[in-house]
């Protein structure tokens, strides 16, 4: 009796002759693999750079282990009875809570107070409507990541001094100085001149939101140019890494102490934590995840479906030719090998075309937009195992139809 090793390899060997006298008919099966491996590999990659781009935008524009406290946090999360609410109990953060905060962080947190308005720019090259100007403090360089393209941010110095300085983002270079080096040129804000001493690296947009469009100046510049501010946000960050719990408690006892507020008081503030202020990353790779695996599944299934009918319609052109061999002696067993074998093999050859093009066009897309597209030894292997698997399931029905049919009946097809 012929061993499982030898039975196999009978199988595969019949399967790649079948394969290659049948080329149009196993090529249309392949085909078809090729596309539900492409939309799924394409979909796991694309859903894989949006969330490493997303965490590494949210990363420059949150901060790492940053919370915030502010009057309101979170307003488009609120019902409008609870906005209401919290707007006429709450009381504005102001200089004299930046300051205690500051002075109470206890080598647990670091703070920067910061405002927004959003004006008009321009300078003498091109101008900007509706730019976000945010107001801070040198220590916000300690707590987001400021990646710079060129230039740098203001000092400390700088920014104690209320000096009329500013970092702008890529879409501000753009429109206001087109062509042109922005670093120590005047960009008028609110009728103020700012000299350009930065200008951040391009970030694309978060959110549908854009990160190339702000503008930072120091606070006290920011205050001489727009008066104080209603209510300052505190960004926060703790100094002990992975340690974010501490330096929350921290800043909610030192502002309740400083407004005197009792045990079992409401808070007059909101602390918005680093969870629920980058929930919309993993939000939105969930949505598109759970909107876009349907279409993959589908296209797996329609996948199966033509495997499945190519692997049945070899069957029934070699009917005879199964009869002649079952009648000198084949078994049932090599039979049906040969079959299995077939659709596996058609299944195989056809991923494997799927995710070598999903790997050109990862390559060709990443030099085109400079995002990290690449395809994923993880993505790789779970592809080839899915259609692997979708392959034989795919000639387990006409591996069965081969095997059940009469000899006799077999012999006498045309």
């Amino acid at each position: 009796m012929p061993s499982a090793r030898l039975l196999i390899a009978e199988s595969f060997s019949q399967a790649f002759r079948v394969v290659r006298e049948y080329r149009l008919r196993s090529a249309l099966g392949a085909l078809a693999m090729a596309a539900a491996v492409m939309a799924l590999a394409g979909i796991s990659t694309g859903l894989e750079v949006l969330e490493s781009f997303a965490a590494r935008t949210a990363a420059r524009t949150i901060g790492s282990d940053v919370f915030t406290v502010s009057k309101v946090g979170q307003r488009g999360r609120l019902g409008r009875r609870e906005l209401a609410r919290k707007l006429e109990r709450n009381v504005a953060i102001s200089r004299s809570d930046a300051r205690f905060l500051d002075a109470h962080g206890d080598g647990l947190v670091i703070y920067a107070p910061s405002a927004q308005r959003i004006v008009d720019i321009s300078s003498v090259f091109g101008k900007l409507q509706s730019v976000p100007i945010t107001g801070t403090t040198f220590a916000i360089t300690r707590i987001q990541e400021m990646a710079l393209a060129e230039g740098r941010f203001f000092s400390d110095d700088e920014s104690q001094r209320g000096e009329a300085v500013a970092v702008i983002g890529e879409e501000i270079r753009a429109a206001c100085f087109p062509n042109r080096r922005a670093l120590g040129e005047t960009l008028r804000i609110a009728g103020r001149a700012f000299r350009v001493i930065g200008v951040q690296e391009a970030m694309g947009q978060l959110g549908g939101q854009s990160q190339d469009r702000y503008v930072w100046v120091p606070l006290a510049a920011f205050e001489r140019t727009f008066g104080p501010s209603a209510s300052l946000q505190m960004f926060a960050k703790s100094l002990v890494a992975g340690e974010t719990v501490p330096a929350e408690d921290r800043a909610r006892a030192s502002l309740r102490a400083k407004r005197n507020l009792y045990p079992g008081q409401e808070d007059t503030f909101d602390v918005v934590t680093p969870d629920a202020a980058r929930s919309f990353v993993f939000t939105l790779s969930r949505s598109l995840s759970a909107a876009s695996m349907p279409i993959a599944i589908m296209s797996l299934l329609a996948a199966f479906v033509v495997v499945t009918n190519t692997t049945l319609v070899s069957v029934a052109q070699r009917t005879r030719e199964i009869g002649i061999r079952r009648a000198v002696g084949a078994r049932r067993a090599n039979i049906g090998g040969e079959v299995l074998a077939e659709s596996f093999i058609v299944s195989v050859v056809g991923a494997i075309a799927g995710l070598a093009l999903v790997a050109l066009l990862a390559a060709l897309a990443s030099s085109l937009l400079g995002l990290p597209l690449a395809l994923a030894p993880a993505t790789l292997a779970r592809s080839l195992v899915m259609a692997s698997a979708a392959g034989l399931l795919s000639g387990a029905f006409p591996a069965v139809r081969a095997i059940r049919a009469d000899v006799l009946t077999s012999l006498r097809a045309d």
